[in-house]
């Protein structure tokens, strides 16, 4: 046996020896619901590692079953017996936890429909506008003479364009075709001649509303709603421009006094500057004349050093 196959050995010892334990101390009689959600979390985490054993379990037969074929050797009965009861202890505390854990299993409760507590859409309440058009509509000769009072006024029915006789001038055929001289009945019957005058539609033209006349003050809901917001709108603008323009007004004086304070500034640089010069100027001249009399105080030194000396010299000498 291998030193893996050793250490998968002493593992699975350790980690059955531990589960069954486990499994005797556990309380599986619960009382309240977090006792109970408890002891399905234990046996869910117990299951794992009973996986694992049964992984260890497997590696090691499969382990052993590669030596006995490359060696030619017949496992022992010990080792067979042991690998047996091990894994009839794994199936034994599966089994326990698997009942311990569809007894602990919480029930899926379903939440409560949220759309059980919002009210049913009203329909809204829409007022449609009534719109009347009058208007004095010259009547044809071929028209009839009365208009049905269920049409609108100003509006013609099907029925008023109908011709005067009670005779249709039109011929049928046998599969609802007109024949070729209804239309020609229809045209020598209904024709006259030519006025002077411009034809004029049978229809008048719209004419437009006269500026007096009243509109409808009867709007829709929606419509109600849309010039309301339109005016809040409105009003919101026009107080976000006010504001705008006393912003504007603020910055320009803000920027004015900037300005002045920049002048100022600008002024007292240039009197700096003058004055600068003026001193530069000075110094410049100050320091040639400066350097002519230091020039000439060191020569009267050194002159008369030298006067001194060829006097002592010529004392010396005579």
């Amino acid at each position: 046996m291998s030193s893996e196959s050793s250490h998968s050995q002493v593992n699975l010892t350790r980690l059955l020896r531990r589960l069954e334990k486990s499994v005797q101390s556990q309380n599986w009689d619960y009382q309240s619901l977090a006792e109970r959600t408890t002891a399905w979390i234990r046996a869910e985490g117990m299951l794992q590692s009973l996986s694992y054993a049964r992984k260890l379990l497997s590696d090691i037969k499969n382990e052993g079953r590669g030596l006995d074929e490359s060696f030619n050797v017949k496992r022992s009965d010990p080792q067979s017996e042991y690998l047996q009861a091990v894994e009839n202890k794994i199936n034994t505390l599966e089994s326990v936890l698997n009942d311990a854990k569809s007894r602990a299993q919480p029930k899926k409760s379903k939440p409560p429909s949220f759309l059980s507590h919002v009210p049913p859409p009203r329909p809204k309440l829409t007022i449609r506008p009534e719109i009347t058009i009058t208007s004095d509509v010259p009547r044809s000769p071929i028209l009839k003479s009365s208009i049905p009072k269920s049409s609108m006024s100003g509006i013609l029915s099907p029925e008023a364009l109908l011709p005067l006789d009670g005779e249709s001038p039109f011929l049928h055929l046998g599969n609802g075709l007109l024949s070729p001289m209804s239309f020609s009945a229809l045209h020598t019957k209904h024709s006259r001649e030519q006025p002077e005058s411009p034809l004029e539609p049978l229809i008048p033209r719209s004419q437009p509303p006269a500026p007096d006349t009243p509109q409808s003050t009867d709007l829709p809901a929606f419509m109600q709603t849309s010039l309301k917001t339109q005016e809040d709108l409105s009003e919101q603008l026009a107080l976000m421009a006010a504001q705008l323009k006393r912003n504007a007004q603020s910055f320009a004086a803000q920027l004015h006094e900037d300005n002045a304070l920049v002048q100022l500034a600008h002024d007292q640089l240039e009197g700096v500057h003058t004055r600068v010069s003026t001193e530069r100027a000075t110094l410049r001249n100050f320091r040639s004349k400066s350097g002519y009399t230091t020039c000439m105080a060191l020569g009267i030194i050194v002159v008369v050093v030298v006067a001194w000396v060829m006097m002592f010299f010529m004392i010396k000498v005579t």
